[in-house]
């Protein structure tokens, strides 16, 4: 599989688009305020910047278009959103936990 879009709401859904190009055109983004078809911009903790409750990793963000870091930053991405979701502290910092 490629990258991973996670969308973290009321309804805890996982949402899981493939590929090399932000294939994000048919995800409703238009309906928060993001550009269909478009990249997505993320923090360091790959939350989408401007959408507190929005991660996405792998190839949608644009940071590594590598499977092996998709991966990755999904492992990192569902770290954050179990700390944040149990009021853990999250550690933000370059290579941080």
């Amino acid at each position: 599989p490629g990258p991973f879009v996670f969308v973290v709401d009321a309804g805890d859904e996982v949402v899981v688009a493939t590929g090399r190009e932000p294939v994000t055109g048919d995800l409703g983004l238009e309906t928060i305020g993001l550009e269909p078809g478009s990249w997505l911009e993320v923090d360091d903790t790959l939350r989408v910047r401007g959408v507190d409750w929005l991660y996405a990793v792998g190839d949608v963000n644009k940071r590594a278009l590598l499977t092996h870091q998709g991966k990755y930053q999904a492992r990192a991405a569902g770290d954050v959103i179990a700390a944040r979701a149990s009021g853990a502290s999250v550690d933000d910092a370059p290579w941080g936990a």
